[in-house]
């Protein structure tokens, strides 16, 4: 019977969900995001976006790529927990934190001259906004090349049409997890159809 993925080319579903937050340099795909920031400039950035958007993807590569703290906010009795400070510090979910925990550490990290990088889904009235918007067919496209280009055993036979990835991209509203979702169903039918020819 054999491996359907196999007979693609393919390892697996090559958009099986990331173990873990954030993704690796080979499937990144850039957004049109502002420049990463420097450490101790006294800068507050805010990026917005719904849940799926890139939030934490960027804020995890800006923070491999030039370092700082970073400290994720659970949604639980935790998300009081003062927010850690540096030259340079990645607070996620920001939103989550309670208003006057924000005003405080913000107000602290202007002191020492932080550079504050928030993920948020709500604007908290701060600093320069980077919104995440729509998702583009030709993001999805791109993006899905590059998964089965990773997932690849040599030369992948599945590749995405424009019209499949323009209706993603629509369905997805702006989050990557939903498209990642619709591609990994969409793989797991193309697998299915060429395994039965």
């Amino acid at each position: 019977m054999g491996d359907p993925y196999r007979r693609l080319g393919l390892r697996g579903n090559p958009f099986v969900a990331e173990p873990k937050p954030g993704v690796g340099a080979e499937v990144y795909c850039d957004r049109g995001v502002p420049e990463a920031p420097r450490p101790g400039r006294g800068q507050i950035i805010q990026l917005i976006g719904v849940r799926g958007a890139g939030k934490t993807t960027l804020m995890l590569k800006w923070r491999g790529e030039i370092g700082g703290t970073y400290r994720h906010v659970p949604n639980n009795v935790l998300r009081f927990l003062p927010l850690p400070l540096g030259r340079l510090c990645f607070w996620d979910e920001a939103d989550r934190a309670p208003r006057w925990l924000l005003i405080v550490q913000l107000g602290i990290a202007r002191l020492i001259g932080a550079t504050v990088v928030l993920g948020t889904h709500a604007d908290l009235g701060v600093g320069e906004t980077h919104r995440f918007g729509a998702l583009t067919g030709s993001d999805v496209q791109r993006w899905a090349e590059r998964h089965i280009h990773r997932a690849s055993l040599g030369r992948a036979s599945l590749t995405l049409p424009a019209e499949v990835a323009e209706s993603i991209a629509h369905a997805s509203d702006g989050s990557w997890r939903i498209a990642g979702d619709l591609l990994h169903a969409w793989a797991a039918d193309e697998a299915k159809t060429y395994h039965n020819q």
